[in-house]
Order: C-alpha cells, then structure tokens, then sequence
C-alpha cells in the first residue's frame, strides 16, 4: 500500500510538471523575469539620469568680473577683519573668543593644497567655526573679498 501511494505520488508529480499550468507558470515566470530586466535596466537609467541633473544643479558658474581687491578690502573691514585681522594675520579683536583659531592668510602654509574654490566655498558655506556669508554678501563682493585676502600670500 505504500508503495501504491508513494506510485501514486510520484505520478501526480509527474502529471503536474508536464502539465499545461506548469508550462503556462513556466511562461507567466520567463514573462516576469523579462520584466524585471527591462524595469532594473530603465531604473538604472533613470537613476543615473537624475544623478547627473542633481549634480549639475549643484555646481555653480559665476560668471562675473573679476574679484576688486579694492572694493574686497572695504568688504573685509567689515565682516572679517574682527577675527582675521586687517592684516589677514589672524589676529583681529574677536579671535581669542573664536572656537577655532582664525585663518592667518599671511602663512605660506595657509595656502598649501587649497584651490580658489575651496577658499571662496568656505566664505560662502562658513568652515570649522566661520560663519557662511552667501546670505550676507553678493556673489561679486565675497569675489571682491577673496581677491583681497589673496593679496596678504606671500609668493
């Protein structure tokens, strides 16, 4: 009897795997696999896609004149000369207050491995301490201002 049923067993099995649900799964499973394909390829697209737009929204061109040391040096009187002094040395009224030490422009080793834009980022975005000032200078004045801290580098 249990051989009978074990059979039995067996020939269901064998029913079912040549059977007309199992050929129609079979098809409903190849049809999906496809379909996850193309949506992982679209979505993989479209991921990278919007990455690119992402990224390009978020570099900025200025196009505008170049930096005034002139006009950046008014600029600088009065918002970054309390802590970086009116020699660029750091040393301004306020610094002994600030969390982190002022930037000392007048060290040749400021100046090592930091691009314009780096620099001109931080007077923007503020850095260790610094306030940012996008919202307090124009695009043109914190131009104006880097281009008079640059004068303080020593070549």
């Amino acid at each position: 009897m249990a051989d009978g049923h074990d059979e039995r067993l067996v020939q269901t099995q064998d029913m079912f795997w040549e059977s007309d649900v199992f050929r129609y799964s079979g098809i409903c499973i190849q049809r999906g696999e496809d379909l996850i394909r193309k949506i992982s390829r679209w979505g993989v697209l479209l991921t990278g896609f919007l990455f690119a737009v992402v990224l390009a929204g978020t570099s900025e061109c200025w196009a505008l004149q170049p930096g005034d040391p002139v006009n950046g040096k008014v600029i600088f009187g009065e918002y970054c000369s309390a802590c970086h002094g009116m020699n660029g040395d750091g040393k301004g009224p306020a610094a002994p207050a600030a969390h982190e030490p002022p930037a000392n422009f007048t060290d040749p080793d400021f100046w090592k491995g930091k691009t314009d834009a780096f620099l001109i980022h931080v007077i923007r975005r503020g850095f260790n301490g610094m306030p940012p000032y996008w919202d307090v200078m124009s695009k043109q004045d914190i131009l104006d201002v880097y281009s008079y801290v640059k004068t303080f580098r020593k070549s």
